[in-house]
């Protein structure tokens, strides 16, 4: 029987400074980046921490410019890469 999987891939270059960023991003954005990874929507988190919706998106446009990252598809597959490589 045929095995089902994904291959994602990323350039070596764009998941090291990716990883170099997720080392930099402050303890909100992290806090920000879990509840993106755990699906919430940004009005979601904002109503969760008491705070503006652009505050929110602010804190996702300044964690994807530290991993030099274009969107939040890019950071799950950033992340799924990690998972799978421990």
């Amino acid at each position: 029987m045929p095995q089902n999987f994904v291959s994602i891939t990323i350039p070596d270059e764009q998941l090291m400074f990716a990883i170099q960023g997720l080392k930099r991003i402050t303890s909100r954005e992290r806090q920000i980046l879990q509840e993106v990874v755990n699906s919430k929507t940004s009005k979601e988190i904002a109503r969760e921490y008491d705070i503006s919706y652009r505050t929110v998106e602010a804190h996702k446009s300044n964690i994807l410019l530290k991993m030099g990252l274009h969107n939040t598809l890019d950071i799950y597959r950033v992340l799924y890469i990690l998972s799978n490589n421990n």
